[in-house]
């Protein structure tokens, strides 16, 4: 796959936002200190992937990628307004003091016996003009609940929740920092997904930051 820097589509989505930043090779630094992100563009020949990375201040980075349907440009849209749509308003509330509450749900959540700042992303849907499908009832709760029974959290948290429907075949997806989250899963495979003919698929990113 061909890898192209997307360095200039982050720097306007940064500007649109009154967000100063330096630059550090491929890495946008806002007001000048971490967390940094950098994003990368994988192309295939019909549809290509995503990759943005946000390095946070204790050197973890946050990997999150979306897939992008189209040839060229029309690919790197589409994968551009999934990551606007689903992770990016998440990062600018929990890192950058931006939150659009349209978007984002900011509140304190007890988990692992300590307080944290939960940034709760709302939850993407994507669909073909053939699937009829709805998020399963309590599905924010069990999501929830999964997260407030993890241990040992760090100081910073992150989770992600996938579920994707193609001709009636199901794929279910949590990570945790970047890493297979088992609580997650089992949360998400608890529900009853509605089976369709077509695709469609639900994601949703969650940060926590403990309070200090």
């Amino acid at each position: 796959m061909e890898t192209v820097s997307l360095k200039s589509q982050m720097a306007d989505l940064l500007t649109a936002r009154e967000i100063v930043f330096d630059e550090e090779g491929e890495w946008l630094i806002p007001n000048g200190e971490l967390p940094a992100i950098r994003t990368s563009w994988f192309a295939g020949e019909n549809s290509g992937r995503l990759d943005v990375e946000v390095l946070l201040q204790d050197n973890r980075i946050i990997h999150e990628s979306f897939g992008g349907l189209g040839q060229k440009e029309a690919g790197i849209q589409d994968a551009m307004n999934s990551f606007v749509l689903n992770v990016f308003p998440v990062v600018l509330a929990a890192f950058w003091n931006l939150n659009d509450v349209e978007q984002v749900t900011s509140k304190e959540l007890l988990a692992s016996g300590k307080l944290y700042n939960a940034y709760i992303g709302g939850i993407s849907f994507r669909g073909s003009v053939e699937a009829d499908a709805s998020i399963p009832e309590g599905y924010v709760e069990l999501v929830e609940t999964a997260i407030r029974n993890e241990t040992a959290l760090l100081g910073t948290h992150w989770f992600r929740t996938f579920f994707c429907n193609v001709a009636e075949q199901h794929t279910v997806e949590a990570l945790t920092n970047n890493e297979p989250w088992t609580a997650g899963i089992e949360a998400l495979n608890n529900l009853t997904w509605e089976k369709s003919p077509g695709f469609y698929s639900v994601r949703q990113f969650i940060v926590l930051r403990e309070k200090e």
